[in-house]
């Protein structure tokens, strides 16, 4: 029996794991000898095409399982990889509707951890983690492929209207069509476009940075500086987690983990629609941020009111003297 870490990829449909001869594969160098009769190989040839690598072998089919759950599904069995070399994974499990992957149970549910949050990143099959939000979950339309209808984006500004957004949780950026790209040059001013963009952040502070808007099947949802911002406290540049090639659909725009760090995500197969709802880590930091507001509040009112006496003890004191110099001269 074989032990694979995995990505469960939602941007894509097919499942593939290294073979034993693909050296570049991963750097576990791991593969799987297929034999029977735990996996029976086929003579067709089969290959992916990711947006950053691509990769070729043969279609098998194998005996898998998630919690103790066996059940047999055809995946590919990976010999050569180009852009991919020496992954810290091993291979990736596709879970766009299409996908027949019976051992998987439905819906899939998300968590991303965020950078201050002490909680571990999570996946849960057949359903979802109640501990992990506490507000309403707002359900958007998808098609199999979980792209859903987007009337518009905003930053600072209308970037593009008319689109479609793929949530996608084997992707590690945002990915936009070429005309939103062109449109956040005139956002990210004095920055480096490289494959991701690079700005001067001298002290670390993002609070400039705009919240990016996008209304997803008519719902407005936001993403803050923190979520698509990566700073770096050894060095005085901020990263901007949107890449700079474009996607190859030029209406298509793709929501990667930053959006997936702010917003815990539902993947229900079953009713063709993604289940949306902020993050505990988010709303346990907005609390914080309040909290501290507060108190900076209170200690602003207290320092207010402490010089708001010290005058009045000078204006008391000034009086009592002129008084008395008055009565003096009296």
């Amino acid at each position: 029996m074989y032990s694979f870490k995995v990505i469960f990829d939602t941007g894509s449909s097919q499942m593939w794991l290294p073979s034993i001869n693909c050296q570049r594969c991963n750097k576990n160098q791991i593969g799987i000898v297929c034999e029977q009769p735990t996996c029976i190989p086929s003579q067709e040839q089969a290959s992916i095409t990711y947006h950053v690598g691509a990769l070729i072998g043969v279609k098998c089919l194998g005996m898998f399982s998630i919690n103790e759950h066996f059940d047999e599904s055809q995946f590919i069995l990976v010999d050569e990889v180009t852009g991919m070399e020496g992954a810290i994974y091993d291979g990736v499990v596709g879970l766009q509707q299409s996908s027949n992957h019976s051992f998987i149970e439905w819906p899939i549910s998300f968590y991303y951890n965020f950078e201050n949050s002490n909680r571990q990143s999570s996946i849960t099959f057949g359903g979802y983690d109640e501990s992990l939000f506490n507000k309403e979950i707002r359900y958007v339309k998808s098609d199999e492929q979980w792209i859903i209808s987007s009337e518009k984006i905003d930053m600072n500004g209308i970037l593009g209207v008319d689109l479609y957004a793929m949530i996608d949780s084997g992707s590690s950026l945002l990915i936009f069509p070429k005309n939103i790209l062109v449109n956040l040059q005139n956002v990210f001013t004095n920055c480096v476009w490289t494959e991701i963009i690079k700005c001067s952040c001298p002290t670390n502070d993002i609070s400039e940075f705009p919240t990016i808007k996008i209304l997803l099947d008519s719902q407005e949802f936001s993403l803050e500086p923190q979520f698509y911002i990566h700073t770096n406290n050894h060095e005085p540049i901020c990263y901007v987690l949107i890449s700079n090639i474009r996607s190859h659909n030029d209406q298509l725009m793709i929501l990667g983990s930053p959006f997936m760090r702010k917003y815990y995500t539902i993947f229900d197969k079953q009713n063709s629609q993604i289940g949306l709802v902020e993050s505990i880590h988010y709303q346990e930091s907005n609390q914080k941020n309040l909290l501290k507001n507060f108190f900076t509040l209170i200690g602003c009112t207290i320092i207010a009111i402490g010089i708001i006496k010290i005058v009045n003890y000078v204006m008391e004191y000034e009086l009592r003297k002129y008084n008395n110099q008055k009565s003096l001269m009296v």
